[in-house]
């Protein structure tokens, strides 16, 4: 009787990610603006080659988003596909990523019960599906890391690549031999070479917006929604200490893809008035997700039926980049960064426990409307 696969609970990766100094990772920002702002995404079916086991013989094939293969021959073609690209998309990337700076090798089983809770959300089935449809849809990035080789080769006019790769490997559970898997992300930051004082050439990330393990717990531990969660990190992507940007609701909807303003005003309504309340707290002191900023004219413009634009200032992100980068007492409310691209060394911290969520209840601006 074959041995029950041993899969790792969502508790032992995260103290994983823990133990190790990788704690926040560096997207590309047009994961928004080519994927997740526009809701769907056209693609040419990707050409495969695979080894038939039982003839020896490589076999080529289309491969559409959606699993389904058609044998390659030159007269077919196939025509651009579209495909979706929503938040569990999203949160699939942020979680690659993660564990991509782990050298993980695992289950997409272990994937879905990290990220999604309920039973008909991580189904691994539905896991696959996902997974498959993000080796299929492409980006353009500047570079390539080939990850068998640890090289970085540039493309400086831009090249096409897929979202993920997904990599078998062979390894044991025990004395069990076990295929398991390692997935990559293609569509990485964008990077600009330099050089030093001694003419030394260095890689540096550009065009990247941070998200820390500690953001992606707002999610994983059910404070955030899945599109709260993905708002929010549209104001770290757009959040610049030297370039304050003003949005307004219909400007935000626009960017996280919600054709109903009002629900992306009760959304970010919400993100405002969250508190959240950590280890790291004073016994009076709370975290705000999000500090907002209005403009003089703000509540003059609400009444006359305008749309006002606000400063969202992701408060608690910025509070943890700045532990991450070893300073015990972070000023919250006074963040600044030199180069919001800039790389940053980070420190050894203790876990984040006990979270609890404080919540605002305070609408008496409302009652001034009035």
């Amino acid at each position: 009787m074959a041995k029950k696969r041993i899969k790792r609970k969502p508790k032992e990766i995260r103290e994983m990610i823990e133990t190790t100094d990788m704690k926040y990772i560096m997207l590309n920002n047009r994961l928004f603006d080519d994927f997740y702002s526009k809701g769907k995404v056209t693609y040419k079916p990707v050409l495969m080659k695979e080894k038939n086991k039982d003839t020896g013989k490589v076999e080529e094939y289309w491969l559409y988003h959606d699993g389904k293969t058609v044998d390659y021959s030159e007269n077919n073609i196939p025509e651009p596909k579209t495909a979706t690209f929503d938040e569990r998309d999203f949160l699939i990337i942020i979680l690659i990523k993660f564990l991509q700076q782990q050298n993980f090798v695992g289950y997409s089983k272990e994937l879905a019960d990290y990220l999604f809770k309920s039973k008909k959300d991580n189904n691994d089935k539905r896991m696959k599906q996902r997974l498959k449809k993000l080796q299929v849809l492409q980006g353009t990035v500047n570079n390539i890391y080939h990850h068998k080789d640890k090289k970085r080769v540039m493309h400086l006019d831009g090249t096409q690549v897929r979202l993920i790769n997904e990599e078998k490997v062979e390894g044991y559970e025990g004395n069990t031999k076990r295929i398991f898997y390692k997935w990559h992300l293609n569509f990485d930051c964008d990077y600009k070479i330099e050089k030093d004082k001694d003419k030394k050439e260095t890689e540096v990330p550009t065009n990247f917006f941070r998200v820390t393990i500690y953001d992606l717990d707002l999610y994983t531990n059910g404070i955030l929604n899945e599109k709260e969660f993905i708002t929010y990190l549209y104001f770290i992507r757009s959040f610049n200490p030297s370039i304050p940007i003003w949005h307004s609701i219909g400007a935000i909807s626009e960017k996280t893809n919600v054709k109903n303003v009002s629900k992306t005003d009760e959304l970010v309504e919400r993100l405002t008035h969250v508190k959240v309340k950590d280890k790291f707290c004073k016994e009076d002191e709370t975290f705000p997700l999000i500090h907002v900023d209005r403009p003089e004219n703000y509540k003059r413009k609400i009444l006359e039926r305008q749309q006002p634009s606000s400063f969202y200032k992701p408060i608690y992100h910025l509070s943890t980049m700045k532990r991450l980068m070893g300073e015990d007492d972070p000023n919250y409310y006074s963040v600044q960064e030199d180069n919001p691209s800039q790389d940053i060394e980070e420190d050894e911290i203790e876990p984040k426990e006990n979270f609890q969520v404080v919540e605002d209840d305070d609408l008496s601006f409302l009652d001034e409307l009035d």
